[in-house]
């Protein structure tokens, strides 16, 4: 599952094209993207901040009310409607991906969109165990909607992840305390619930001292918790 930020930021320049490049070797097999890989959309399609859906799986979206992220970042809020998401697991062998599409073959380096190639000077992310938060037996077994702090062990890097029980089409929203900083707003993430027992983790990264959970009032919460992203060296 890949992530096209489809915008400019003080750290990245877009290329115009989501894309995805594999040349990979393991165990004597190459793994080479190519025509034969198939795909599917798993977000609305959107244009001129009009969103719509043509396609069964959609859950995940960009477009959230404002406030929106400073023009200096490159990273969208996360929206994800768990009543869009696919049925199954996609990951599974087993899946049926009748209904995707052939990939597109954009070109083999150095041509574009890709260019030269260059050994990546950023060491990689390190993703964490789930872990509970430090006053996780103050979180209450059902919102009163009210927002929850969940406090983290210092300043860092995670994912949030909750376990809940709701009706359908509750929105729950996570930032972190550092979310408004300086006069300028970063990235937080929504969830639209299903109906029912559902986990979710937000895969798009938060930064702060705690999480802060915003959930309807009457949802059971069965549990939040969070995965640290650090650096590999």
């Amino acid at each position: 599952m890949v992530w096209y930020f489809g915008k400019d930021g003080d750290s990245h320049k877009d290329s115009g094209t989501p894309g995805l490049l594999s040349d990979m070797q393991t165990d004597g097999f190459d793994l080479l993207s190519d025509a034969t890989w198939k795909a599917t959309p798993y977000t609305k399609f959107e244009a001129n901040n009009l969103v719509w859906r043509d396609h069964p799986y959609s859950a995940y979206e960009r477009i959230t009310a404002d406030p929106q992220p400073s023009d200096r970042l490159v990273e969208s809020n996360i929206r994800y409607d768990a009543r869009f998401e696919f049925k199954g697991d996609w990951t599974a062998i087993e899946f049926n991906d009748a209904d995707w599409s052939a990939t597109k073959t954009l070109g083999k380096p150095p041509t574009a969109p890709w260019n030269e190639l260059y050994e990546r000077p950023v060491l990689l992310a390190k993703e964490g165990a789930v872990k509970d938060y430090v006053n996780q037996s103050e979180i209450p077994a059902v919102s009163d909607g009210r927002s929850i702090i969940c406090k983290l062990p210092r300043n860092m890097s995670v994912t949030p992840l909750l376990k809940v029980e709701a009706p359908d089409g509750y929105a729950v929203d996570m930032r972190t305390d550092l979310y408004e900083n300086g006069g300028e707003y970063g990235v937080r993430a929504e969830y639209v619930t299903k109906a029912g027992v559902q986990e979710y983790e937000s895969l798009g990264k938060l930064k702060g001292n705690a999480v802060i959970y915003t959930i309807p009032a009457g949802v059971k919460i069965l549990s939040l918790q969070y995965r640290e992203s650090t650096s590999t060296e």
